[in-house]
């Protein structure tokens, strides 16, 4: 007869789960003991979800992928997660649009490792030139009203809008300087 392990987390708990080799924040959905081939005994398998993952990312695990989600733990993660970025800062691999890789389902920054940036709440205000600003208000309008989502690239595309109007604010800015020292020189 085979034996059976106890359980050491319980339904509803918070752990860290480990997902290629990332420990991510997650939730314990539920337990059952199952037979694991490899020992011939009952152990708990349990079925989490990741938090701020989808639903479709849920997946049973065996103990040996779960830790407590404790003072210990967390800074076992920060390290990890240390490691992952320096390891990321010394090669930076491309993931293609159609990459199985786990996505947010909310862009919250605290699942994905490689994202170091935190939101702040700044507010401030951008003058706009009229080209950029009419597209932008056009473009905006595509998306916001008639759900229609805008070909890309544009054209004009922002950054030619915006390199137009640095070329002419330098131009403007000669001319200015121009006048300044003609006036200046004149009146010598």
């Amino acid at each position: 007869e085979a034996q059976i392990k106890m359980a050491s987390f319980e339904t509803g708990e918070k752990v860290f789960a480990f997902h290629n080799n990332i420990l991510y924040e997650a939730k314990i959905v539920r337990m059952e003991f199952k037979l694991d081939p490899a020992s011939k005994s009952r152990k708990p398998f349990y079925y989490i979800h990741y938090q701020g993952w989808k639903d479709r990312w849920d997946e049973w695990v065996d103990e040996d992928r779960i830790v407590k989600h404790d003072k210990g733990s967390i800074t076992q993660k920060q390290q990890k997660e240390e490691n992952n970025k320096l390891a990321l800062k010394k090669k930076i691999t491309k993931v293609s649009p159609k990459s199985k890789k786990r996505r947010p389902e909310n862009g919250s920054e605290d699942n994905m490792i490689y994202q170091t940036i935190k939101f702040v709440d700044v507010k401030f205000e951008v003058e706009f030139p009229p080209p950029l600003k009419k597209k932008l208000i056009e473009d905006n309008n595509f998306i916001t009203r008639h759900k229609y989502l805008v070909r890309l690239p544009r054209k004009p595309s922002v950054r030619g809008i915006i390199a137009s109007y640095l070329s002419d604010l330098i131009e403007d800015a000669k001319y200015n300087l121009f006048l300044h020292l003609s006036e200046m020189f004149c009146n010598l």
